[in-house]
Parts: structure tokens; sequence; C-alpha cells
């Protein structure tokens, strides 16, 4: 799309703490970037989208993808896949230029809107769980057409 990428790293690998997960998974071989980029589509004149974005990369140690010679007793860490995951917001600006933006910002008011009447509806329902006036068949198993708990093992096994 671009035949030239501008971009800035704004975080890499930071050592996990008790508020924030790490953003390295050594276990997984996965490392969490956050960057932004100066994209430019060579076809539009004039449009250039400024987009953050969190990339990951699936990482492997296996030297023998490479010709690459190894470093000492050090790890090295070779990326075997790339992911960009753009936020709608940003991702549009790649379609929709210019108005893109409004758009998801008008779709976003109207799922606000439509949440708060939600709420503002079944309230009495949630009131009725929390008094205990409703049977447990229909405020813990997940729907009245099918028990939740019949799915969590295939979410065990992913």
């Amino acid at each position: 799309m671009s035949p030239r990428i501008e971009m800035e790293i704004h975080s890499i690998g930071s050592a996990p703490s008790a508020d924030r997960p790490p953003a390295f998974d050594e276990k997984n071989l996965k490392l969490y970037i956050h960057m932004s980029q100066i994209f430019t589509i060579w076809i539009v004149p004039f449009h250039v989208a400024p987009v953050t974005l969190t990339t990951v990369l699936d990482l492997t140690t296996d030297a023998s993808k490479t010709n690459t010679p190894t470093n000492g007793d050090r790890t090295l860490y070779y990326i075997a896949k790339q992911e960009d995951l753009y936020q709608t917001s940003e991702f549009v600006k790649f379609v929709v230029p210019h108005v893109g933006n409004w758009i998801v910002f008008t779709w976003h008011l109207v799922a606000t809107f439509f949440c708060l009447l939600g709420v503002t509806i079944l309230w009495p329902m949630l009131w009725l769980e929390e008094k205990g006036y409703l049977p447990s068949r229909l405020a813990h198993g997940g729907n009245l057409a099918y028990s939740i708990q019949n799915k969590i093992p295939e979410i065990k096994n992913q």
C-alpha cells in the first residue's frame, strides 16, 4: 500500500509489575509492541494516516532457520510471525480517509445509547436476580436455551 512507512515504537517488553502485565510472554515466546505509524497510500495523493497499533511478534530461538551465527551463550530470538492489531478507529483511516473517524465515533455513540437503553430496560431483571426471585437456571446458567457449563471444557482445551 505504501512505498515508505514511518514508525515510532513506544514500548517493548517492559518488566511486569503489580498493575501491568508483562509485554514479553517468555513461556509462549510472544512479544507485544505498542507503536505508531505514519501511513500513506500511494494511490491517494495528499493522504497521510497517523495510526497507533499493537504488534504481536511470535518468536523462535531456532537458529537453524536462519544463516545468522549464534552469539555465544546469549539466547537469540528470531521473528517467526508478525500480527498487527489496529483499533477500528485506526483501521478505518486506511479504508475511508478523512471521514472514517467520524463514522466510527458516530457508531460508538449509537452503541452507547443502546447499551444505556438496555441497562435501563433490564434493570428490573437484575434487581430480581439480586433479591433471589429468579430461578437459578435463568440467573446462572448462561441463557434459557443452553447451559454455558457444557462449553467450559471446550475453552479449557484451546
